[in-house]
């Protein structure tokens, strides 16, 4: 009976240890800062956003003002309502692409990785196929084939996933290669655990700052990447994003006109939310990597 209890308050220990180093970092508390609103905007869209989206609803390219926080388009929209709506849109991107890309990086990178033999070795150089695959030219053909026809965020997201998942599934297995060396890997054979339960109770678990890391990059690499498909009139054209306000205001000139409300906000909240994925990145290393809290003088 005490050696489980035992295991449990070492356990217990650990979280409260990692808790306190990350309200410790200033990095990610900032990152957390300037991320969690935005998400926050995201998911209570329909319930933050003024008006719908609606062309000639209002007059056009009214400046901001008490009815309308941001103004209006080009177009007759309210640009407020707009941005709600297209954070939404953006991060449902940003969250399906990661979410995809990194099961496929951990699932192969795991097999990879630690697994052995001729599928590994198939496996390998499947992965180094897609990683010289000319990845954003490949997107963007992709998308102009799919532009008469009905084309979503959520296919779009599915695409990037499918031809994006190779860099994080190469880190992956580089990152299992050098577990499957470690000594409790070798303690975990000793005590005839099979291939499964090394992995699953003893790799994987060691791989979660990894794995917490690769997803938020691969959210903001996704999020960057429809606002360039959008941004060149690409992306679908019956719904609103981040990078659809962005091609609008460029399409009505907004930016030579001086009408800054209405390219200004979606390229600030990218900017924003970008900024503090790199901070959140940044502090995650510093609370997982002893040696990096050494330098920084935690």
């Amino acid at each position: 009976m005490m050696k489980p209890l035992n295991i449990a308050r070492k356990k217990l220990a650990f979280i409260h240890t990692i808790f306190r180093f990350m309200f410790t970092s200033k990095k990610l508390v900032a990152g957390f800062l300037m991320v969690v609103p935005i998400i926050f905007c995201g998911l209570f869209a329909p319930w933050i956003a003024i008006y719908p989206i609606k062309f000639g609803m209002f007059e056009r390219e009214q400046p901001p003002s008490w009815e309308h926080p941001l103004g209006t388009d080009r177009y007759g929209r309210d640009v407020f309502s707009m941005l709600i709506y297209g954070i939404r849109a953006s991060l449902m991107v940003g969250a399906v692409t990661g979410s995809i890309v990194t099961l496929i990086g951990v699932t192969l990178g795991c097999i990879a990785g630690y697994k052995g033999g001729l599928a590994a070795e198939f496996l390998k150089r499947i992965i180094d196929i897609f990683l010289v695959l000319p990845l954003l030219p490949l997107l963007f053909v992709i998308a102009a084939a799919m532009v008469r026809v009905r084309f979503t965020y959520f296919s779009l997201a599915l695409f990037m996933a499918i031809f994006g998942w190779s860099g994080s599934a190469r880190n992956f297995m580089s990152i299992v290669l050098s577990l499957r060396e470690s000594k409790f890997v070798d303690l975990a054979k000793l005590s005839n655990e099979s291939e499964l339960e090394i992995l699953f109770k003893e790799i994987i678990p060691n791989m979660l700052p990894f794995i917490a890391t690769s997803f938020a990059m691969n959210v903001g690499w996704a999020m960057v990447t429809e606002t360039g498909i959008s941004l060149i009139g690409l992306g679908p054209s019956n719904a609103n994003s981040l990078g659809t306000m962005i091609y609008w205001s460029r399409m009505s000139a907004s930016i030579v006109r001086g009408i800054w409300w209405s390219f200004i906000p979606p390229s600030l909240v990218l900017i924003v939310f970008f900024v503090g994925l790199i901070l959140i990145v940044t502090g995650l290393d510093e609370v997982f990597n002893p040696r990096l809290r050494r330098i920084t003088g935690w």
